[in-house]
């Protein structure tokens, strides 16, 4: 995740604190904290523990990556992120369908589901379940692998509806 390293100044100066009142109240050590405002790129965990330090709410200071294609700006950035051991996950996505169906979990399963931003590119930053996670490849069959679970898959059927084979 990136912060806005900008907007996180400008919350600094709001609050009237420095980058060595939020070291102390963060316990981010003085050289983690010149690297992430250098760099602006933060785990979910420290981007928190940041929005804290400054009374702001995390949509306030996290920034998607930008591309620009055909003279406008778009977000490219579809991320997954977790700690080792964590119950969560943290996602920024891009996609149409996946902003949708995030939306909807966000909706029906609250307690599961938080929607941390929309932000300004169009992506949507969420917190959700580590356990939702997974890596699914897809399988590499033969082509005479892929006729014979073909032909189960008909006969499965058939047998499962009543009807004749196909």
């Amino acid at each position: 995740m990136r912060v806005d390293t900008k907007k996180y100044a400008g919350l600094m100066k709001k609050q009237k604190i420095d980058k060595s009142d939020v070291e102390r109240i963060t316990g981010i050590k003085p050289h983690t904290m010149d690297w992430i405002l250098e760099h602006g790129f933060v785990e979910f965990h420290t981007l928190e523990t940041l929005s804290v330090a400054v009374n702001c709410k995390l949509r306030d200071i996290v920034m998607a990556d930008y591309s620009f294609e055909d003279g406008e700006y778009g977000s490219n950035e579809n991320v997954i992120e977790w700690i080792t051991n964590s119950d969560y996950a943290t996602i920024t996505v891009n996609q149409g369908s996946t902003k949708s169906r995030i939306k909807k979990l966000a909706g029906s399963r609250p307690q599961d589901c938080f929607i941390v931003a929309e932000n300004q590119c169009g992506s949507l930053c969420a917190r959700i379940p580590r356990s939702w996670v997974k890596i699914n490849p897809s399988l590499e069959l033969s082509e005479e692998e892929r006729l014979i679970r073909a032909e189960r898959a008909r006969k499965n059927f058939a047998e499962s509806t009543g009807q004749e084979e196909l």
